[in-house]
């Protein structure tokens, strides 16, 4: 037995998912995986049942599965850390420039560029009302 206390956990199966059918470690490696509370303890589980057989084959894809899962949330840190570097940037330039129209307009093409602004000439009221546009959809108009 482990010197440490075990928290409640779905047992996991060799292939990869929980006791509910939930994956828990995406073999594909097109789509990036979705680390969950949930994930992480189906993987918990599954190395504690691995560990307690002696299964090293079973230890070392989930020890891969954890090393891909933690790679693909620094990634993801990076991406947003250099994009609110980018927009920290061009709104420091903006009242730099004390809202001079060149100096909003290096805002305006970074939040144009990423999808961040609304519709040419929409209202607060129309925006407020609109449904929340997807990550892939770039409908929004630059400045």
């Amino acid at each position: 037995m482990h010197g440490f206390s075990q928290p409640a956990r779905a047992h996991a199966d060799v292939a990869g998912t929980s006791a509910d059918g939930e994956k828990i470690g995406d073999e594909d490696k097109n789509e990036p995986t979705a680390t969950t509370s949930a994930n992480l303890f189906g993987l918990y589980g599954a190395l504690i049942d691995a560990d307690d057989q002696a299964d090293a084959q079973v230890l070392a894809r989930l020890g891969w599965t954890l090393f891909t899962m933690a790679s693909e949330a620094q990634q993801a840190r990076y991406g947003v850390t250099h994009l609110l570097d980018e927009v920290l940037i061009a709104a420091r330039a903006a009242a730099a420039g004390h809202g001079s129209p060149a100096a909003l307009a290096i805002l305006c093409q970074v939040l144009g560029r990423h999808g961040w602004l609304p519709p040419a000439k929409a209202t607060p009221l129309q925006m407020l009302a609109a449904p929340a546009p997807h990550a892939h959809d770039r409908g929004y108009e630059a400045c």
